[in-house]
């Protein structure tokens, strides 16, 4: 019953905060609702093939990508218990709805002022059947990607500015390199297949500052960021594999 009536109050607390944000609705992303996870489930990726391309090559992106995703399940059930009165990750992700993340991590000119969100709305699934529908959705996803390393630095400083209180530096630093290095793989076909990532994004981004927030509510925006970049990159990884052989998100 005490973790019900502590739940409960976090999400009003969060809720209140943003009820006008609640009302947006977001069907596109119907199908990204998670079902329950399990940490490190070997062999989810066997049989993922990444499409071919005449100017450049995604296999790597593809590889690190599960990489990563593989690295978020492993802490991801601890860092919500940690952060959320003792919850898992499947409770949590039942309770906030998917719709409440997009505006969840923001970062801002000065205080509360010309804020922007971070973490990307994801586009509706639609078939890839062309090699200019692949190149269309890298550039897309070159920008999701940029918006994820700025999330995932804000998650770095939630943690560093209370001095580690949940005790997951270090996995936030290591989330946020290898976010880094997936940029760097992706721009190497990027490059060779001409494509230019949209330059005025991560202008806009790191410009601003990371604001701060009191304690209930930067613990949900941690889940809720660890969220969005894990589906943004099982997202990733479906639209670069071959559709016949597409992995599985069951975690």
């Amino acid at each position: 019953m005490a973790k019900l009536t502590f739940l409960s109050v976090l999400l009003v607390l969060w809720a209140s905060g943003g009820r006008y944000h609640a009302q947006e609705t977001y069907s596109t992303h119907a199908h990204l609702e998670e079902s329950p996870t399990h940490a490190h489930t070997l062999g989810r990726w066997a049989g993922a093939t990444p499409r071919n391309l005449s100017c450049g090559d995604l296999t790597n992106v593809v590889h690190l990508a599960m990489i990563i995703v593989d690295f978020i399940d492993e802490f991801k059930d601890d860092y919500t218990k940690k952060a959320i009165g003792g919850f898992s990750w499947d409770t949590v992700n039942s309770h906030i709805h998917i719709s409440q993340d997009y505006r969840s991590i923001k970062v801002c000119m000065a205080g509360d002022e010309q804020c922007i969100p971070v973490l990307a709305q994801l586009p509706k699934p639609k078939p890839i059947h062309t090699e200019g529908d692949v190149k269309e959705m890298m550039v897309k996803m070159m920008g999701h990607l940029q918006r994820y390393m700025v999330a995932s630095e804000s998650l770095v400083l939630d943690q560093s500015l209370v001095e580690d209180d949940l005790g997951f530096l270090n996995e936030m630093i290591d989330l946020n390199t290898q976010l880094e290095e997936l940029n760097e793989i992706f721009l190497i076909p990027m490059t060779s297949c001409d494509l230019t990532p949209e330059p005025t994004l991560p202008l806009n981004l790191t410009r601003r500052m990371h604001q701060q927030v009191d304690s209930p509510s930067k613990d949900i925006r941690g889940f809720q960021g660890l969220r969005q970049i894990r589906l943004g990159l099982c997202f990733l990884i479906d639209v670069f594999s071959e559709p016949q052989q597409t992995p599985r998100r069951d975690g």
